[in-house]
């Protein structure tokens, strides 16, 4: 799935003042983790500007909705909606009992660390709404995941112990990783050595994922992102059978 670029300028992360007012914007969202009454002012001498609380990316939907009611584009933000659930719908009733493939969602990051996607975050609430199963380390519900990780959005693991990580398929995404520190990981996974593993856009910018609320667009397509490699489920299957 393409999007047009053409004419955005990156304002970086933290946000170049300078870029942001070169763009000219109508209106600007931000999240309140990143801005404070100083950076307020700042921004709203640009351009008008909303701040939306911001406590996870697992309240993707609540986000999304805010956004479009303060752009007046309510009606776009429930056609996105019911796009996303028809497609899941979609990918239930093809894969059958989706539930019986245990996904793990995991961030690979650069200081040789691996981060699990738990219950609370973008790219598990997807995988939730799919009906696919979690590996054990990842399915605890958020008050289990508070007291074992002091999180339920990630648990930050090292890769001695990367076997937490396994499971039948395995999202790899973390656009901060270096590609041979991904490679050691995979090394150690059961599942990507079934030729299951996965890159997926569903974040790396920004502290909370912010494409997030964007790659619900892509979910269930059969053409992932740029840079992104993907398969499909009946495929994988297929393959496990032949073993």
């Amino acid at each position: 799935m393409a999007y047009d670029t053409a004419g955005i300028i990156n304002v970086e992360y933290p946000v170049n003042l300078e870029k942001l007012a070169t763009a000219q914007p109508d209106l600007i969202v931000a999240f309140d983790f990143d801005v404070d009454a100083n950076q307020y002012e700042k921004l709203s001498a640009i351009a008008p500007t909303v701040v939306f609380k911001g406590d996870s990316s697992g309240q993707w939907r609540r986000d999304v909705t805010n956004v479009a009611e303060a752009l007046g584009m309510q009606a776009e933000a429930a056609n996105l909606f019911a796009d996303y659930e028809a497609r899941l719908a979609t990918f239930r009733a093809t894969v059958g009992t989706p539930a019986d493939i245990e996904v793990s969602i995991v961030r690979v990051q650069p200081d040789n660390q691996v981060m699990m996607n738990l219950v609370n975050s973008f790219p598990s609430q997807v995988v939730a709404d799919a009906g696919l199963g979690r590996p054990a380390s990842q399915s605890y519900d958020s008050a289990e995941a508070q007291q074992r990780y002091q999180s339920d959005i990630g648990a930050t693991i090292s890769l001695e112990q990367v076997a937490l990580a396994d499971g039948d398929l395995i999202f790899v995404w973390g656009a901060q990783a270096k590609r041979s520190r991904a490679r050691r990981s995979r090394g150690a996974l059961a599942g990507l050595k079934r030729q299951s593993g996965l890159g997926v856009a569903v974040g790396g910018a920004g502290r909370q994922g912010a494409s997030g609320s964007v790659a619900i667009g892509w979910v269930g397509r059969s053409t992932p992102p740029t840079g992104c490699s993907t398969i499909s489920i009946p495929t994988w299957r297929a393959s496990t059978q032949q073993r």
